[in-house]
């Protein structure tokens, strides 16, 4: 794990400190408030560029007099999905509006604990701290580190509840099924201790398990706790890391990816919003996509490639069947749209198939069309196709009028006749051709 940096914020204290996969080692405290929070921000930027000047990424971790916590249950599991509606919880539960504070929840069907802090301070500190080159990490509770960490080490039962002591306050937190249900922050002073145990015991005597208190601390004997005489309780003190020290150890777990933060409180503004715990998680979210869109843009490169290449086989198989049956024309540009034309032409010449119908004889058809060429004209056909219903007719004339006199005569004779399709030849006259129909009914009688 790389060196960075702890902020512990209290209402009214920080305390800063270096982490290493080995060590924590004390930099600086002092005092804050938000007057005077620039000053602190450079303060703490300079303390960390003396100590190690790598040092870029603070984690913040808010002591318990910054945080709210708050238990309640949702009416549906819809609700319980809604981060709109569980703000409006929350505000049932806090003294603060919603909008006006930073909060995470952990949900447990309908059951939900949620931990809150006022969104404009930390605001202010991210923003202080990133004008002086420094990165938020994330913003979470320094408790809610400790007792993750604890319930990885103990073993929790039904109902149990972890607690540490410093020199100024004892915090307390009870679990259901490893889960947190209540936070409190409660007064060193002996009897107050006693009491509130004799109380939340006397509201959980339909459990069968007793209530397990943990106290990961130095202390090896619960008498300075006062809470040895406390009737139908059972005490159980553990020999452990200290409320910080519990949360350093979590964080180094976070840090190197093994562990999530229970309670994420950083605030989303302008930079921040691409940094945080899960940026690494992010980042190689972000990098899974661009490799599946690009192995979806390689998928279908490879398919358009193999279309190409059935394409050109294609376009080669009937250039070839064009220089087979076309050994002395040019090679068109269009050859599938020659080769359907030929086919076209052919069509009425092809023999007789169980599909086809008796032939139609085209002698009425043909006298019809002689009859109708002008006798004065001269004329030489080059090509025709004749079938029942009309004539499919190449040819040259002298001039390009002789083509449309043509026309004009055959369509005197009743065929409905296409205009005719004329160029000059090279040496001399006019090639032509035409399609000439009969009407259905005149066809089919004839």
């Amino acid at each position: 794990m790389k060196t960075a940096a702890n902020l512990f914020l209290d209402r009214t204290t920080w305390d800063l400190t270096l982490q290493t996969s080995k060590e924590v080692v004390d930099v600086d405290n002092g005092h804050w408030d938000s007057d005077r929070l620039d000053v602190v921000a450079q303060r703490i930027a300079e303390s960390l560029d003396e100590a190690d000047a790598r040092v870029h990424h603070v984690t913040i971790l808010l002591g318990a007099s910054l945080c709210l916590p708050a238990c309640f249950t949702c009416e549906s599991q819809r609700q319980a999905r809604s981060a709109e509606a569980l703000g409006y919880r929350l505000e049932e539960a806090i003294p603060l509006a919603a909008e006006d504070v930073l909060a995470d929840f952990q949900r447990d069907g309908l059951s939900v604990f949620a931990v809150a802090t006022r969104r404009a301070p930390m605001e202010a500190w991210v923003l202080a701290l990133g004008e002086r080159g420094l990165t938020i990490d994330f913003v979470t509770p320094e408790a809610s580190l400790a007792w993750e960490y604890h319930l990885g080490i103990a073993k929790g039962k039904q109902h149990s509840a972890a607690m540490w002591q410093t020199n100024h306050e004892t915090q307390l937190i009870e679990f259901q099924d490893r889960r947190p249900i209540a936070w409190q922050v409660l007064s060193n002073e002996p009897t107050e201790l006693r009491q509130h145990l004799k109380v939340q015991r006397l509201g959980n005597q339909t459990d069968d398990q007793p209530i397990l208190l943990y106290q990961p601390s130095k202390t090896s004997d619960a008498s300075g706790l006062g809470v040895v005489d406390v009737d139908h309780s059972t005490i159980h003190v553990i020999e452990g890391p200290t409320l910080r020290e519990s949360a350093t150890k979590r964080l180094s777990e976070i840090r190197a990816g093994r562990q999530r933060v229970p309670f994420d409180l950083t605030p989303v503004t302008g930079k921040q919003s691409a940094r945080g715990p899960l940026r690494l998680d992010l980042a190689a979210f972000q990098l899974a996509i661009i490799v599946l869109l690009g192995s979806f843009v390689f998928s279908a490169w490879q398919q358009l490639q193999r279309a190409q290449s059935k394409t050109d086989q294609h376009v080669i198989a009937q250039e070839e069947v064009f220089r087979e049956l076309f050994p002395e024309s040019r090679l068109p540009v269009g050859v599938l749209s020659r080769l359907k034309s030929e086919r076209g032409k052919l069509a009425g010449v092809r023999g007789k198939s169980e599909d086809q119908v008796d032939p139609i004889s085209v002698l009425p058809i043909l006298h019809r069309f002689l009859s109708a060429v002008p006798s004065d004209m001269r004329l030489r056909i080059v090509s025709s196709k004749i079938d029942g219903e009309g004539i499919d007719l190449s040819g040259e004339v002298r001039e390009f009028a002789d083509a449309d006199r043509l026309a004009a005569a055959l369509r005197s004779a009743g065929f409905l006749v296409t205009p005719p399709r004329t160029s000059r030849l090279p040496d001399q006259g006019v090639s032509f051709r035409l399609e000439a129909q009969l009407p259905n009914e005149e066809g089919n009688d004839g």
